[in-house]
């Protein structure tokens, strides 16, 4: 047997191994809705009350909250101002909540990506209170855990050193 052969097989008998240990597709939700804790139409003017804005870079349009990245490079202190450093556009909700479920519909008109996130600013272990994020793509969704990867608080310093 050539050595091409043989990596080819061990590459297939490999990838049917793996394969074979992951867990199965679910059919059906993993779970139930109960209580609706918010919805918004933003049909309004502007929207709902208990949202919140963070990074100031949305507006209500045709039935949609439409958000616009605008802070994408560092605009230097000025005049005893400080600098403004880039950041994704954020719009928040204060809603006390504990294993929930999320629905939203996104429209990327342009966007590559949109992010959902749930953060808890009374939460001090990880930076601005950040525990995790969905983040979608026209090609797939990235869940990633912030309150013990990147956002937690040792790990996000550790990330501003260069040499670290």
């Amino acid at each position: 047997m050539n050595i091409r052969r043989f990596l080819a097989l061990s590459f297939l008998v490999t990838s049917a191994a793996l394969a074979a240990d992951l867990p199965a597709i679910p059919a059906g939700p993993i779970a139930q809705k109960k209580e609706l804790l918010f919805s918004d139409d933003f049909e309004s003017a502007g929207p709902a009350k208990v949202w919140h804005k963070v990074v100031p870079t949305f507006v209500v349009e045709k039935g949609a909250l439409k958000g616009t990245q605008t802070r994408d490079t560092t605009v230097p202190a000025v005049d005893g101002k400080p600098a403004i450093t880039p950041h994704a556009a954020v719009h928040g909700l204060e809603i006390p909540t504990k294993d929930s479920i999320v629905e939203v519909k996104i429209r990327f008109e342009g966007a590559s990506v949109i992010d959902v996130e749930f953060d808890d600013r009374k939460y001090t272990g990880a930076h601005y209170g950040h525990l995790c994020r969905a983040q979608v793509r026209l090609n797939g969704i990235t869940i990633t855990d912030e309150r013990d990867g990147t956002m937690r608080n040792d790990i996000y310093e550790m990330s501003k050193d260069p040499a670290r």
